[in-house]
């Protein structure tokens, strides 16, 4: 898979550790389908299993160029064709949190998902759902 620029943000993952022990693996692209403080979805061309002793590293730049590096646990994986799509867990240390939330924030707001803008061309829709909670809306780093 060749750099993909999701929606405003450079994303890419590698193997961080395996039973407490680093690795020292080389990253690969991913795209970003969805984001909050606590989850992320992604396609990768990599299969990897989702095990608890698995602690994939992230890399995410957004367009200022903030860099921000996380790592999560896959909690299940779904092949999608050539493809494989991921839902992870993030772990992210209490004394980087409002930091890190601060970071994601303006990455989230960078990222213009289709239901976006089928809310913005349709008025009526988006006063039916504007009351739904929306697992990838901005972060409250009052929390």
């Amino acid at each position: 898979m060749k750099q993909v620029r999701s929606q405003g943000i450079n994303a890419s993952m590698y193997i961080h550790k395996y039973e407490e022990q680093v690795i020292n693996s080389r990253s690969r692209p991913i795209v970003i389908l969805g984001l909050n403080q606590k989850t992320i979805h992604f396609l990768s061309d990599l299969i990897i299993p989702p095990v608890s002793e698995l602690l994939v590293g992230l890399e995410l730049e957004g367009q200022k160029n903030n860099v921000i590096h996380l790592d999560c646990t896959l909690q299940w994986k779904q092949e999608l064709g050539s493809f494989t799509l991921y839902f992870a867990k993030l772990h992210i240390h209490e004394e980087h949190r409002l930091y890190i939330y601060s970071q994601l924030n303006q990455m989230i707001y960078q990222l213009q998902y289709p239901v976006h803008s089928y809310f913005q061309k349709q008025p009526e829709a988006w006063t039916l759902a504007r009351d739904m909670p929306y697992p990838y809306s901005r972060i409250n780093t009052q929390a």
